[in-house]
C-alpha cells in the first residue's frame, strides 16, 4: 500500500515540475526495475531531490539533513517518502546500517556523492563514500546528469527547458580485485562512476 502511495506522490511531483519547466528526461531504461542500485546524480539546485526522484521508474529512498527531521509534520512527510537522516559533519554508523537495509531490501538509493550543491555550476569532485556503499552492498550506480537548472526558477509564465539524464549502470565488480582495497578502492568507484556521468552529459553541451 504504502508503495502505491509512493507512486501516486511521485507522479503528483512529476506534474508540479512539469508545470514549472519543460522537462526532459532520458535514459530511464537504464535503470533495473528491480534489485539494490544506487543513483547517483550531480547537485545543482535545492529542486534536485524531489526533481530526480519524480522520474525515477520505482520507488527510490533520499538522504536528508537531519535538521529536516527536527521540523514538526515535514519530519513525519519525508520520512513517508522514504528519507533517511544523515549528519553531513559525522556520517555515523547508523546512518550506514539505514542505508545497508535499503540495498538488503533490494531497494534503490538516490544520493548526490558531491556532499553538497554546487556554489558555482561546475562539478565538486565525488566523494568515496559513494564507492564504500557500493563495494559493501554489491550495487551498481547508474549515474545521473541534471542540466540547465543551475540558478533558474521555474514559473507556469517562463518555463525553462530542463534535462535529466541517466547513464548506463557502472557495476563494480571489475574493480573488485587484490590490488585495490579500502579507500584506494572507494575513490578509484566514485572517480569512475563521475567520469561515466561527464560522458552522459557530453553529447548535449551544445544543445539549447
Amino acid at each position: 500500500m504504502k508503495r502505491a502511495i509512493f507512486r501516486f506522490l511521485q507522479w503528483l511531483v512529476r506534474v508540479y515540475f512539469r508545470l514549472l519547466f519543460r522537462l526532459e528526461v532520458r535514459g530511464t531504461e537504464n535503470i533495473p526495475r528491480r534489485g539494490r542500485v544506487l543513483i547517483a546524480s550531480n547537485h545543482v539546485s535545492v529542486y534536485d531531490p524531489p526533481l530526480v526522484g519524480c522520474v525515477i521508474p520505482r520507488a527510490v529512498y533520499f538522504l536528508g539533513k537531519k535538521e529536516l527531521f527536527d521540523i514538526p509534520g515535514l519530519a513525519q512527510l519525508i520520512r513517508f517518502c522514504n528519507c533517511i537522516p544523515v549528519n553531513r559533519a559525522d556520517f555515523t554508523l547508523a546512518t550506514l546500517k539505514g542505508i545497508e537495509r535499503v540495498l538488503q531490501n533490494e531497494d534503490a538509493l538516490l544520493l548526490f556523492p558531491e556532499g553538497t550543491r554546487t556554489r558555482t555550476g561546475k562539478p565538486l569532485p565525488w566523494k568515496a563514500g559513494l564507492g564504500m556503499i557500493a563495494v559493501r552492498n554489491q550495487a551498481g550506480i547508474v549515474p545521473v546528469h541534471i542540466e540547465n537548472l543551475f540558478g533558474v526558477r521555474g514559473s507556469l509564465f517562463k518555463r525553462p527547458r530542463v534535462r535529466i539524464i541517466f547513464g548506463k549502470i557502472l557495476e563494480i565488480a571489475p574493480f573488485l580485485h587484490p590490488q585495490a582495497q579500502g579507500k584506494e578502492l572507494y575513490a578509484q568507484i566514485a572517480a569512475a562512476a563521475q567520469a561515466q556521468l561527464a560522458e552522459v552529459a557530453q553529447p548535449d553541451r551544445n544543445r539549447g
